[in-house]
């Protein structure tokens, strides 16, 4: 699926294929990667809380005859994907005082006229649409009734049975069945071209840090109290409007997880080993969530040392909020959005966390990386010429260290470049990506100036 972001603070449009495997942000500061992450984020995330109760499959007077019909998911997309197009746009538009942590009248301000179109692959496939789809479910309805759903990997109907004592369904169980249903299909539709989103953003490096100062809940009570308190309110659930806007949605969201980590704690995700090979390659040190729920460090160098988080490395800080979704919060095809992973990584950890990126693309999952660093543009492009050389790996694994899961396919990279087009207003430009990776020139420009200063200063230096 592609979308077209309009008027996202200083970006006039951008266009951008939310289909790739792995998506680059890149240029100066201010010119609005960050916003565009966050809408990113919120895309994803937003639509999964709400279309479901906007969407409602209408002809199911089979399923109340007979007490079984079949519904062929493919034909429900062509049916409705304009209808699905028009809720999502409308959603988005909808939740940006949440998206952004501002009241109405900001957004009015700060992003008037924001809006999103998107286009649908007109050659979507029924392989593409139903490869995360569910393949059997049940549910009860009251003591009487139930509701199985049947449908094989490759097939694209999906049977359902209703098992009921009485033969008879009143108008409130087919409104509900009604509901149920076309839930069920819209999932299955939406997660070919949205995912469920995590996104690590720059402030990670206080959440838990700071998670006890900075608590949501603590904030709006006691803003709430003290505004009672000076008798200047007249509308309480405008306070509690303004006061639950506070932090961005990405924060926001940050803050709960490191709210709840002793229930987090208790959950298991696939993806663990992801967060032991930063730990193992990167850190040289565990992260775990203390009976308490606080975030400590144990260091492989101190085997006895049980470090709060406040006293870890700023690296600690930077990637413990990772280890804690890969451990226990990652699913299959979930959207990763990494907000300047370079952030307090020396050159060569950037490197390899770069490589890790890669494997992270490779086992299912789709990331969106806003970066500045010279060596995570170089190492991806290192990656990408890397899948042309497969014939060679075993030499430049023993070479480099390379392995067949850090290899990037170029087809699977959308790159852009975002920078200002006049004082005001950004552009956001699609970079070509080829086999040997893709040219970012604002950072090659910088390099280029560093290196012609510095060579023309050692030779007046040396009087040459």
């Amino acid at each position: 699926m592609i979308v077209t972001f309009k008027n996202i603070g200083a970006i006039k449009e951008a266009k951008i294929d939310l289909s790739k495997k792995l998506t680059i942000f890149c240029g100066p500061n201010n010119t609005g990667k960050t916003y565009l992450a966050y809408c990113i984020y919120a895309l994803n995330k937003i639509i999964f809380s709400h279309i479901y109760s906007d969407f409602i499959i209408k002809d199911l007077q089979e399923l109340y005859s007979k007490s079984k019909t079949s519904v062929n998911i493919f034909e429900i997309y062509k049916e409705y994907k304009n209808e699905i197009k028009e809720i999502i746009k409308k959603y988005f538009v909808n939740e940006l005082p949440r998206t952004f942590g501002l009241d109405k009248i900001l957004i009015e301000k700060i992003f008037p006229n924001s809006s999103i179109d998107l286009e649908f692959d007109d050659d979507i496939t029924v392989e593409d649409l139903i490869v995360n789809s569910l393949i059997n479910g049940k549910i009860g309805y009251g003591n009487d009734i139930t509701v199985d759903f049947n449908k094989s990997n490759q097939s694209q109907n999906v049977d359902i049975i209703i098992t009921s004592k009485d033969s008879q369904f009143d108008n409130d169980f087919k409104i509900f069945l009604n509901s149920v249903i076309s839930s069920y299909i819209i999932e299955i539709i939406i997660k070919s071209f949205l995912h469920s989103s995590y996104i690590a953003p720059v402030e990670r490096n206080s959440i838990f840090t700071f998670s006890r100062e900075l608590s949501l809940k603590r904030n709006i009570l006691v803003d709430e109290m003290l505004e009672m308190k000076s008798e200047k309110l007249k509308d309480p659930y405008d306070l509690l409007e303004r006061r639950a806007t506070r932090y961005p949605m990405p924060v926001r969201d940050g803050l709960e997880i490191s709210e709840d980590l002793v229930n987090y704690k208790k959950r298991d995700s696939e993806y663990a080993f992801f967060a032991n090979t930063i730990e193992e390659t990167v850190l040289d040190g565990k992260v775990q969530i203390s009976k308490d729920g606080e975030v400590v460090f144990l260091p492989n160098k101190a085997k006895n040392a049980k470090l709060p988080i406040h006293l870890s490395g700023s690296i600690v800080k930077s990637l413990s909020s990772l280890i804690i979704y890969f451990r226990h919060l990652a699913q299959k095809g979930d959207l990763i959005i990494f907000d300047e992973p370079e952030l307090n990584l020396h050159p060569d950890a950037q490197i390899i966390v770069t490589r890790i990126i890669a494997k992270i693309m490779n086992h299912g999952f789709k990331v969106l990386v806003n970066t500045h660093s010279d060596y995570i543009i170089r190492e991806l492009n290192n990656l990408i010429m890397l899948s042309k050389l497969e014939n060679e790996l075993e030499s430049l694994t023993q070479e480099y260290g390379y392995t067949k899961d850090n290899m990037i396919n170029h087809k699977d990279v959308g790159a852009y470049l975002f920078n200002f087009n006049n004082k005001t207003k950004v552009s956001v430009k699609n970079l070509p990506v080829s086999e040997d990776g893709f040219e970012v020139e604002s950072i090659d420009k910088v390099i280029n100036d560093l290196n012609s200063r510095s060579q023309n200063l050692y030779f007046r230096l040396k009087g040459m």
